[in-house]
């Protein structure tokens, strides 16, 4: 089971508030210190009982300048905490909503430190479509599998799929920025190379994708939801395997290597299965975010972002079934 230290600072006169809290929920330890004026409350708890807890603190205190909880990951804790017996049943139906899955602040947190539109970013981005154009031009998978799993083009789009889910513009705009820089920045790299080599579309690696089929569409999708769900657990090595699944940055390099080289139909084919990726990643991650159970904190904004999330996900999917349309029109 993961456990979470969770530290909530208030001002010292909200002891009795902070208490009714807590005494509605069964948390494995708890220990308070009082310093300057305020109350510090220390939870040892399970990762699943840390949203519920946090929305209940940001709605009771959010309003006070004192204000804080932080939440940080447990290794290990001596001596082991002991399984609790049966949480209440208001606290089970809480945490219902955030079963198997780390809690809202903290993906929220991980989804917008992969958002940074900096120097080490853009620096990743040039690496893998260098590495990616590099394993390309020599077909050799090793080195193309390298520049999948630097990948930085994959948090960006679990960030956008988020930032749909909670109905966070902020986080939307950083996602969206983000993703069209890295795409173009990629895009263009690998078109200066292109046209300074003249490059063989023969080539088994770049011939491979600029056929796209119907089971790519699977295959991203399967992929994308796979991505999320290692995302929201916490499982940050299971990543890995989707990037190397769902790459993005070895067919936006084909496509740039062969419209360099002036192979226009080619080059498009490419694209293509560059955007059925990320239409499937983003309409995996909101689909999955959604079954489970993610939302907004406050209850008086479910209904306006479940049905901007709605209208998302139908958009997704219209483009979906639009990319399924012109594949099939190829075959």
């Amino acid at each position: 089971m993961a456990l979470r230290l969770m530290t909530l600072v208030v001002a010292q006169d909200n002891k009795d508030k902070v208490q009714a809290i807590l005494d509605e929920r069964k948390v494995r330890d708890c220990w308070q210190e009082r310093e300057d004026g305020l109350l510090l409350t220390n939870l040892l708890l399970n990762a699943e009982q840390a949203e519920p807890l946090m929305d209940a603190f940001s709605s009771a205190f959010a309003d006070q300048d004192s204000f804080k909880v932080i939440l940080v990951p447990v290794e290990a804790a001596l001596p082991h905490p002991e399984e609790e017996d049966q949480a209440p049943k208001a606290e089970l139906e809480e945490e219902k909503k955030a079963a198997n899955r780390v809690s809202r602040d903290e993906l929220y947190e991980e989804a917008l430190s992969g958002t940074k539109l900096g120097r080490n970013y853009l620096l990743m981005v040039l690496l893998s479509a260098l590495v990616a154009a590099v394993g390309l031009l020599r077909d050799d998978i090793a080195i193309i599998i390298g520049a999948m799993v630097i990948a930085p083009l994959l948090m960006p789009n679990i960030a956008l799929s988020l930032a749909t889910t909670l109905g966070d513009i902020k986080l939307g705009k950083k996602a969206l920025w983000c993703n069209a820089a890295g795409l173009g920045l990629g895009f263009l790299l690998a078109g200066a190379i292109g046209f300074a080599i003249k490059v063989d579309p023969a080539i088994p690696a770049i011939a491979g994708r600029t056929q796209v089929a119907l089971s790519d569409l699977v295959l991203a999708l399967c992929a994308g939801a796979a991505g999320t769900l290692a995302f929201t657990a916490g499982q940050a090595g299971a990543v890995i395997g989707v990037m190397v699944a769902v790459a993005l940055m070895p067919p936006l390099v084909t496509a740039g290597l062969l419209l360099g080289s002036g192979e226009l139909a080619l080059a498009a084919r490419a694209g293509l299965l560059v955007f059925t990726n990320l239409v499937c990643i983003n309409l995996a991650g909101v689909g999955t975010f959604l079954l489970q159970g993610l939302g907004p904190r406050h209850w008086w904004q479910e209904e306006k972002v479940r049905k901007a999330s709605l209208r998302a996900f139908a958009i997704w999917v219209a483009l979906l079934l639009a990319l399924a349309a012109v594949i099939g029109t190829l075959l």
